[in-house]
């Protein structure tokens, strides 16, 4: 009785952030990790390695309560593009992703930059040109205990 199962590996952010503690759920140094990976940039990674993979963002780590999304990554030999066969372990595939989730965030950067131009302007107030000193006071008159100074 042969079952066609396929092998996936589930990867959590947690496992290559470089904040957070051996405790909480890194993996690996701080020097191979990279800050702060969203399940989106570990999802183009694998893309890119050539795996099938499947978002889970409602399923959390248990070392991370509050902390939701995993990847699930299908690590069989018909998944796999030829130009990796050097990753045969999950270990390996995890040391591959910082490096591509840089290279990510050095692309994304430059489509935002077209999109979006910085304005200068002030906010205004209903009190004057945005400057706070035009504020009226509103604690004049007795003040209630203190700031009384000290009676005789």
């Amino acid at each position: 009785m042969a079952q066609n199962k396929e092998k996936f590996i589930i990867i959590y952010p947690s496992y290559i952030d470089s904040k957070i503690s051996y405790k909480f759920g890194r993996r690996f140094s701080k020097t191979k990790c990279i800050e702060s990976p969203t399940i989106i940039e570990i999802a183009k990674a694998c893309s890119h390695l050539g795996f099938k993979f499947l978002i889970e963002a409602d399923k959390g780590y248990p070392r991370e309560l509050f902390k939701k999304g995993r990847v699930k990554v299908f690590f069989s030999a018909e998944n796999q593009k030829e130009k990796n066969e050097e990753i045969k372990t999950k270990t390996q595939l995890i040391l591959a992703l910082p490096p591509l989730i840089a290279q990510i965030r050095l692309q994304a950067p430059k489509q935002k930059t077209q999109s979006s131009s910085p304005t200068n302007q002030k906010a205004k107030t209903p009190y004057g040109k945005g400057n706070k000193s035009h504020k009226p006071n509103k604690s004049r008159g007795r003040s209630k205990g203190r700031g009384r100074g000290r009676r005789k």
